[in-house]
């Protein structure tokens, strides 16, 4: 009995998994919050369960996710990767309207450039007040409803798999408490090759340096201000 009852709860966190690897947090909890069931299902969203087989999940998919080009195919990863993976595709699940770009499509595509070897940490915890950061902007100016990358200060671009090209250094410090703020390091995976689409494999993207830390800020224009380089 006990088998299968555990049997049953297993199957149950797959298919809670794969809902939201299809969906998205925001879109699976408005679904699920008018009932009882779907109401602890959502305060499950915060469990390290839940993390774990989402990252399992998405990890082992051999076929794409609705609306994607390809997939990880990651079998037996251990349990500490698939926790990673899980934490990182859940960040990008609830802020992924802000994340997506031309390149970064789905959450495959943001996983594909973290390191889950290494600790990936998310929440209020990961910055506070006074900290400073630095990005390197492509254009003007940064769009407020938009995810910022960034990372810390003396980290070389190439570190993060970018070049210098078109790029201006801006350095930013965070004037208030952030709530949540996605920490990771990249891997040497750039996302695209010149003059054709990100497919999602490894072998079909160049390799450009990596390791650096980067941090996903959504909602940043509430938390940083932008420091001017000064005139004197």
């Amino acid at each position: 009995m006990a088998d299968a009852v555990g049997r049953f709860c297993s199957l149950l966190l797959q298919g809670i998994a794969a809902y939201v690897a299809a969906e998205g947090i925001a879109a699976a909890g408005k679904r699920l919050g008018g009932t009882r069931l779907g109401v602890s299902i959502q305060k499950f969203f915060s469990a390290d369960a839940f993390e774990k087989a989402l990252g399992k999940y998405i990890l082992e998919q051999t076929k794409p996710l609705p609306n994607g080009e390809s997939a990880l195919g990651r079998l037996n990863a251990p349990p500490s990767i698939q926790h990673r993976a899980g934490k990182a595709a859940k960040f990008f699940s609830k802020y992924q309207s802000s994340i997506q770009t031309e390149y970064v499509t789905n959450v495959v595509d943001f996983l594909k450039a973290i390191d889950l070897s290494q600790e990936v940490k998310d929440g209020a915890h990961v910055l506070k007040v006074g900290d400073e950061l630095v990005r390197y902007r492509l254009g003007t100016a940064d769009n407020p409803n938009a995810a910022l990358y960034l990372t810390k200060v003396g980290t070389a671009p190439t570190n993060l798999a970018i070049s210098w090209n078109n790029r201006t250094l801006v350095r930013y410090r965070v004037k208030a408490p952030p709530p949540d703020v996605l920490q990771s390091n990249v891997t040497g995976v750039r996302l695209g090759i010149p003059g054709r689409r990100f497919t999602g494999h490894f072998s079909d993207s160049a390799i450009s340096g990596g390791t650096g830390t980067q941090y996903v800020f959504p909602n940043w224009s509430n938390y940083l201000e932008e420091i001017k380089p000064s005139t004197r």
